[in-house]
């Protein structure tokens, strides 16, 4: 299980336990071990056409699918330097979606590359990206 995946799964069960929400989602297109007992629910990616809410993309590839998607959620990008991405892309993603990154060197990375700033996070937490977002 990679860091960040590790981060989001705490970080809904920590807000899930203290009562800051109500119920949480992820979205996955491939499944692998996990170690981390979910207090939320797992789904397959090809469910996201039932899905309304917040939907956090994490990769381009997934930003891309869950764009092609039609349905009522509000869709943001987490963008990190350590993902692969399409300069083009992302700038078009600037344009049209709220950016998030999670460290300052991430903020700067992609405002160097769209030339729009995006929301610094403390935390990748539900609470905290909707209070970004709002």
């Amino acid at each position: 299980m990679i860091p960040k995946t590790i981060e989001i799964f705490n970080g809904l069960n920590e807000e899930i336990e203290n009562g800051k929400i109500q119920n949480g989602s992820v979205f996955y297109k491939e499944v692998g071990p996990n170690p981390i007992h979910p207090k939320f629910s797992l789904f397959n990616s090809t469910d996201i056409w039932n899905y309304t809410g917040t939907l956090v993309a994490t990769t381009m590839d997934t930003f891309v699918d869950a764009f092609k998607a039609i349905n009522k959620y509000k869709l943001v990008y987490l963008f990190s330097k350590d993902n692969k991405h399409d300069v083009f892309g992302l700038i078009s993603v600037s344009k049209q979606f709220e950016i998030l990154t999670k460290t300052e060197e991430d903020q700067k990375e992609a405002y160097r590359l769209t030339g729009k700033k995006p929301k610094l996070l403390p935390d990748i937490k539900p609470s905290t990206i909707q209070k970004a977002i709002s």
